[in-house]
């Protein structure tokens, strides 16, 4: 008779570890960027729109391999951005010159 209710206070403890895991996770990887955002837009700040749980690497691999297709061996960029961030101008031109992006904040 003293294993079963033992049994059932680990599981009920696994539970509330659980959900509060769970809770925990939500508010770092959704609730606070979401927050800093919001600020962002309130003050006229555009980006990409960001996936979960990544950002926007998906965006920033492509530009980059794409970047790599077009660039010969022998050329010369002495824009550093166009080489280090390829995807910079693309978001330039489509958001303005504050862009905020997952790894990157570049102002003009």
């Amino acid at each position: 008779m003293g294993v079963a209710p033992a049994v059932g206070v680990a599981a009920s403890l696994c539970c509330v570890g659980a959900c509060a895991l769970a809770l925990y996770l939500y508010r770092i990887l959704w609730l606070a960027p979401e927050r800093v955002r919001r600020a962002l837009r309130r003050q006229g700040i555009r980006g990409p729109p960001p996936s979960f749980p990544y950002g926007n690497l998906a965006d920033m691999r492509q530009a980059a391999a794409a970047a790599k297709r077009t660039r010969d061996a022998g050329d010369v960029v002495h824009d550093y951005r166009s080489a280090v961030f390829p995807f910079y101008e693309k978001w330039r031109n489509e958001y303005g010159t504050c862009v905020r992006g997952a790894k990157i904040c570049v102002q003009n």
